[in-house]
């Protein structure tokens, strides 16, 4: 304290003395009291900073006693390195070891044992992001004189370092040419953190590529991983002098889709390219690009090499803009190179280059007014000189469907009269898919005995449908045709029945064909439930079958007893769909419960079922029945269905029902009370 502040608190301690002034007293305390105050501050201050200095110290007792650890054994070491990453992943990179395995790794770095340098490398990784502040001492690493531990740096960098990009993208990337392949494999997996911060490697990476065979799958994975910044440097490569360099260009920018717009012209200029899979990887880049690569690709129509024109077909026809590009590709088919009008063609198609969900498909089906205007068109390809040409337009017009009536003449011309078999078929389906106004050339096809596309012609028919009445008179003299009875057969049975058409089903289960006998027999089945709205289940027919079809049931009781196994199943699912009709079956049904084929036994029995009453005269066939472990519980349900005139099967089911398992006692408890109810 000064001379003249001490003589200041004197005077007014005197003052206070003589007068009394309690504030002059007051003013003295809080003085003494401050002052008590900042030296008990400077205590503590000095005791923190003590404490601090102490733990500083401990700590760095700890850091150096993990840094001997990771200087000891290779057991030793390993197990510290695995304690440190351990608490990192469970605790954080905050946790205690966390951070005191931090700075023994760092200081790890500039060891000069190898080994502590490869270990604490390649353990820094599991720090992530929070590792950032160990840049500097990675990217060091980075230029290390062992291979293993520049590796384990330039990999630990893309991991820790993607904030840092400027500092570490240029490092990695030099480390692109080192001279072991175990960096430059490290390298090409760090940029691939990176994303679309590494754009200033694609140069590299690609330069990369060339010359480094081992690791290639590594620097292609590199530049796909960039995205859509790896574009600018692609492009230059697309005119490269070597052709794989150009095709893994074009193939590096086909899965950025509309991100690689910009190199639409030189992909564009890529499909004059000399080499074929350079042509094909730039038609499929530009297809993927979209709307953005149209108008090059339809510039590009007119290139004097058909080759280019036909790459540029399947290009359109691949892209998700398609929409646009339909009447550009309707327009090829007039094209004077027969490739390309054969590719214009398959375009057009559901199938066009093999693509399920190609838009064009679905423009087919809706039956768009693009596709509709190029009608005339596709009728004019029916009479290309090219066979491919024809049966595609044809597809084409087939999915246009009734809009495509006008080619009514030109298709029916080629049913009848193309010398390719395929061009028949194709023409015969689009028929059939214009509508009852086709039937008559379809019928007309169908008399021709030497028509090769007369099985298909079948199959327009039934999808043409009842509307038009020359269908089924003339599926019905197919019926006899030993090379498509079958067909006819089975599309006789998706038309309501009438005795015509029965009647010519039940000479077809003569047939020496069994294929005939099958669908035969599957017709008269699907004519059992054609009027309902789907087919019910077994013994639970509520809905009465077409009179027409209870003339079958004598070749039907015939048929029960087939050689073939599926005539023999088919028939007696038929009778059961005819229900009390067919009681004049019960015979064959009977005999058909010990059929050696489960199918059948199990068929007869619904069919018993479902004649109901009037199978009384089966009952001890049923019973016998009760005894097979395949249908013992359809017997039961029978056995209740023919009810009241059942009642000798009452002993039996009070057997069934006192030993069966599973649902068996309570199906034999029902039957028993639906046989004991009065008549």
């Amino acid at each position: 304290m000064t001379t003249s502040r001490r003589k200041v608190l004197i005077a007014v301690a005197a003052v206070a003395l003589v007068g009394g002034n309690a504030l002059a007293w007051w003013w003295v305390g809080q003085r003494a009291e401050r002052r008590h105050r900042d030296h008990e501050a400077a205590l503590r201050q000095q005791a923190e900073q003590a404490a601090a200095h102490q733990r500083q110290i401990e700590e760095q007792r700890e850091v150096d006693f993990l840094l001997l650890a990771l200087r000891t054994s290779p057991d030793v070491r390993n197990e510290t390195a695995k304690r440190i990453a351990d608490a990192v992943q469970n605790n954080g990179p905050s946790s205690k070891m966390g951070l005191l395995g931090w700075r023994a790794l760092i200081a790890g770095l500039s060891e000069p044992n190898v080994e502590v340098r490869r270990v604490a490398a390649t353990t820094l990784r599991v720090y992530g992001k929070a590792a950032k502040d160990g840049v500097p001492d990675l990217v060091k690493a980075s230029s290390d004189a062992d291979h293993q531990v520049r590796a384990a740096a330039v990999y630990t960098l893309g991991w820790v370092g993607t904030e840092s990009a400027d500092v570490v993208v240029p490092t990695v990337t030099k480390a692109l040419r080192d001279s072991k392949a175990e960096v430059r494999e490290a390298a090409a997996e760090a940029l691939q953190q990176f994303g679309p911060d590494a754009a200033p490697a694609v140069s590299t990476l690609v330069g990369a590529w060339i010359d480094d065979e081992v690791v290639r799958h590594r620097y292609s994975s590199a530049i796909r991983s960039i995205g859509a910044g790896a574009v600018q440097g692609l492009i230059p490569f697309l005119t490269h002098r070597l052709s794989e360099v150009r095709q893994l260009a074009a193939q590096l920018l086909e899965p950025l889709g509309p991100g690689a717009k910009d190199a639409v012209p030189a992909l564009a200029k890529a499909l004059d390219d000399p080499d074929y899979g350079v042509q094909g990887s730039a038609s499929v880049a530009l297809a993927k690009i979209g709307a953005d690569a149209v108008p090059a690709l339809i510039a590009a129509l007119k290139h004097e090499k058909p080759a280019v024109r036909k790459l540029v077909i399947g290009s359109l026809s691949r892209s998700p803009a398609v929409v646009e590009a339909v009447p550009v590709i309707v327009g090829a088919l007039v094209d004077t190179d027969v490739e390309v009008r054969r590719a214009a063609a398959h375009a057009l198609t559901p199938e066009g280059s093999g693509l399920t969900h190609n838009p064009t498909m679905v423009l087919i089906q809706d039956q768009t007014k693009v596709l509709t205007d190029a009608v005339p068109a596709l009728v004019k390809a029916l009479a290309d000189p090219d066979a491919v040409v024809r049966r595609d337009a044809a597809t084409v017009l087939g999915r246009v469907g009734a809009k495509a009536e006008v080619a009514i003449p030109q298709l029916e011309k080629l049913l009848l009269t193309d010398p390719e078999a395929f061009v028949q078929e194709r023409a015969a389906k689009a028929l059939g898919s214009v509508g009852p106004v086709a039937a008559p050339a379809l019928v007309k096809a169908l008399a021709d005995p030497n028509n090769r596309a007369r099985a298909s012609v079948v199959e327009a028919l039934k999808k043409v449908g009842p509307a038009a009445k020359e269908v089924v008179p003339a599926l019905v003299k197919a019926v006899s045709d030993p090379h498509i009875g079958a067909k006819a057969a089975e599309a006789l049975g998706w038309f309501e029945p009438n005795e015509v058409s029965v009647s010519a089903l039940v000479k077809a289960l003569t047939a020496t064909d069994v294929t005939i006998r099958r669908t035969a027999a599957a017709s008269l089945y699907r004519f059992g439930w054609k009027s309902e709205s789907k087919p019910q289940p077994s013994l639970m027919r509520v809905v009465p079958p077409p009179p027409a079809l209870t003339g079958a049931v004598p070749a039907l009781t015939k048929a029960v007893t087939d050689e073939d196994v599926s005539v023999r199943r088919l028939a007696v699912c038929a009778i059961e769909n005819i229900g009390p009709g067919a009681k004049s079956a019960l015979p064959a049904l009977a005999k058909a419960v010990t059929d050696p084929d489960f199918h059948v036994r199990a068929g007869a029995l619904d069919a018993l079922g479902a004649i109901g009453a009037d199978a009384a005269a089966a009952v001890p066939d049923i019973i016998n029945a009760l005894d097979d472990p395949d249908v013992r519980e359809r017997a039961v349900i029978v056995l209740g269905r023919i009810g009241p005139w059942a009642k000798e099967a009452v002993p039996a089911l009070e057997r069934v029902r006192n030993t069966g398992g599973g649902f068996l006692p309570l199906y034999a408890t029902r039957a028993l009370e639906a046989i004991r109810k009065p008549e």
